[in-house]
């Protein structure tokens, strides 16, 4: 009765809500012990966009569990229509079939015709063709990529589906710093640069506007009691970064899971991850965040044999241990920067660090991303003693804090991770047909020909705006500008 109550009381709420962010706060005013899931894990699978398929094969993968009275499992999927944004002859967008398009046509196949969003009740179903779970309701056309339409449907979820603990999981495309949460039909941004609409900087929610989606949500239903999301997942690649474990850490995160390297598209192992919830929660047993966390990290990490693959989780709460190790990372940067002839050997020892992004050919070339925990063990190698202890002290910090609750791998070329990965990009030339060299990547101050650059993006963070973080890039990109091919090593 209670599951049916709740099924009334959202679509109630949805009908009224074409578009999630219409949403309005409900109460359940059913809060007795028996009442209370001891989880609800939330899985926003934002399926618009090349990765439609691989939505229907993990929801089927959680059908095999389903839900139960102590185990809440919420899915919404936002579908895609099969096209893609191009330009037209005049420089105006329009959408044109995708190159992609017959797995759109595979979806249809077994999920019907369709490409809204749908909210789904996950009910436990073995036959793998097919999603037989219960739909809430059809939302219509949604942007998963406005932090305004998770913050709406995860309050919801929330405030139906209560639980002792909330999982929420974010399932899509991921880019590092650059965002996560990829909406396809709704790319379009139409402000105009040499006369073009700029599209390119895709509909999708950016580090700090999830932080804030936390916090609003767990703002509005703590009330008088004391709730946080205990764990937030990033099924998507390059997401396990520094600057988001601060992000999330300040707004009522408990702890964050993801991947510091790109995830196949596979992605997580749904039916072994909720084996395992479901299992503990019907036998009555606790599951805490870090043996959850550690199960996730290894079945994923075991659904795979060949890929290079890492998945970690950080603890995020108190953010104060974060605000320990900032201190930390800080002081090492004061010493960096009183001479600049540290500044080359902080271009080697990025250079030799874990780097992220390796399935690409030129995985040689790509450092924007690199293992926080390994660079500084480079900075510890290759700097004097006195930088070097401070560099210790990083790591030394990371450990006392015990920040990293998980950190599994598998592969040659991600041996080196350590469960965080933090943005340092390489300071790189390259040369043009005519033999001049030209800087690949600089690390701009102001926006570039329209677009939104790495460091106004960086520079949203929290751990971007008020570590010394960005002071040292600016500094090494300084210094670097006056040094040979030869020592930045095209």
């Amino acid at each position: 009765m209670k599951k049916l109550l709740g099924f009334i009381m959202i679509f109630m709420i949805c009908f009224a809500m074409p578009y999630a962010e219409e949403a309005k706060p409900v109460d359940n005013t059913d809060n007795s012990e028996e009442q209370i899931a001891d989880w609800t894990v939330f899985v926003y699978m934002c399926a618009d966009n090349d990765l439609e398929p691989f939505a229907f094969f993990d929801l089927n993968e959680m059908e095999q569990i389903g839900s139960s009275k102590k185990l809440n499992i919420i899915a919404l999927v936002d579908r895609w229509d099969g096209y893609d944004w191009k330009y037209g002859p005049d420089g105006t967008p329009v959408r044109e079939k995708s190159d992609k398009y017959n797995m759109h046509e595979f979806s249809n196949k077994y999920w019907g015709e369709w490409s809204t969003a749908k909210l789904y009740y996950v009910t436990k179903d073995e036959d793998v063709n097919a999603v037989s779970s219960l739909e809430i309701k059809d939302l219509g056309e949604i942007d998963t990529g406005n932090p305004k339409t998770l913050e709406s449907i995860l309050g919801v979820v929330m405030k139906v589906y209560k639980a002792k603990n909330y999982f929420t999981v974010i399932w899509n495309h991921g880019n590092g710093i650059e965002g996560v949460g990829y909406d396809d039909q709704a790319s379009l941004d139409k402000t105009k640069t040499d006369g073009k609409y700029v599209y390119m900087n895709k509909s999708k929610l950016s580090g700090p506007e999830l932080g804030k989606v936390f916090s609003n949500v767990v703002a509005k239903i703590t009330a008088k009691d004391e709730v946080k999301m205990d764990m937030v997942g990033f099924d998507a690649c390059l997401m396990s970064m520094y600057s988001h474990h601060y992000e999330l850490a300040s707004n009522g995160v408990k702890t964050v899971i993801g991947s510091q390297e790109l995830e196949p598209g596979n992605g997580w192992p749904y039916m072994d991850i909720l084996y395992y919830l479901r299992k503990m929660t019907d036998e009555s047993k606790a599951v805490t965040t870090n043996n959850l966390a550690t199960w996730i990290a290894r079945r994923y990490i075991a659904s795979y044999e060949k890929d290079q693959v890492t998945m970690a989780c950080v603890k995020t709460d108190p953010v104060t241990a974060l605000d320990a190790v900032n201190a930390k990372i800080d002081a090492l940067i004061d010493k960096i920067l009183s001479s600049e002839e540290n500044m080359l050997k902080l271009h080697e020892a990025a250079k030799i660090s874990q780097r992220y992004n390796t399935g690409n050919e030129q995985m040689d070339k790509f450092v924007y991303y690199v293992d926080l925990i390994d660079f500084i063990k480079n900075i510890e190698q290759g700097f004097d003693k006195e930088t070097a202890e401070l560099a210790k002290a990083v790591i030394d910090e990371i450990g006392s804090q015990k920040i990293i609750i998980a950190n599994e791998k598998k592969g040659s070329l991600v041996k080196d991770s350590n469960g965080i990965a933090i943005y340092f990009p390489l300071y790189r030339r390259a040369k043009d047909k005519e033999g001049n060299a030209y800087l690949i990547k600089p690390y701009i101050t102001d926006t570039y020909k329209g677009y939104v650059t790495e460091r106004e993006i960086f520079k949203e963070f929290k751990f971007g705006s008020t570590s010394k973080w960005d002071k040292m890039l600016v500094e090494y990109y300084k210094a670097m500008e006056s040094k040979t091919d030869e020592e930045v090593a095209l």
